[in-house]
């Protein structure tokens, strides 16, 4: 079941650090990635992040085969180049599984950024993507074997 309405309140802390003081820097590094419906079932991976690096790169800045190379990139940070090729799926037609959809939805969010934005949020990336591994329910076949 999807929500598509209600509030989110509470408080907001970074290393105790309350959000308002930090409202800058936190709008830079952060932001909400839904793991649902961010994706036509029907794409795979490499087709999902390449239409977006098609809608959001620059094509005076970043050539197709500079966007492709992006797209490669963005997977292999993402820990889902494995799955480069499989459909997005949805609960009717199996895909991927919860915790690769919501690398896919980094992917899509953060996929447009140049290089060095990239490459500068590597720490952030890789702790989010840690992050989405060990919630996912796929983490748990995998340590379990």
């Amino acid at each position: 079941m999807r929500k598509s309405t209600g509030e989110v309140s509470g408080r907001v802390l970074f290393n105790g650090t309350p959000g308002q003081e930090l409202h800058s820097l936190l709008r830079r590094v952060t932001g909400y990635v839904t793991q649902e419906d961010i994706a036509k079932e029907t794409l795979t991976v490499r087709e999902t992040l390449r239409f977006q690096a098609e809608l959001r790169l620059d094509p005076k800045t970043f050539t197709p085969a500079m966007r492709a190379a992006r797209v490669e990139q963005v997977m292999e940070q993402l820990g889902i180049s494995h799955r480069a090729d499989m459909r997005i799926g949805n609960e009717e037609k199996r895909g991927l599984s919860g915790g690769e959809k919501k690398r896919v939805a980094i992917g899509v969010r953060a996929g447009h950024r140049p290089v060095g934005a990239v490459s500068g949020r590597a720490h952030q990336r890789s702790r989010l993507v840690q992050l989405a591994r060990r919630d996912s329910p796929d983490a748990e076949a995998d340590r379990n074997g």
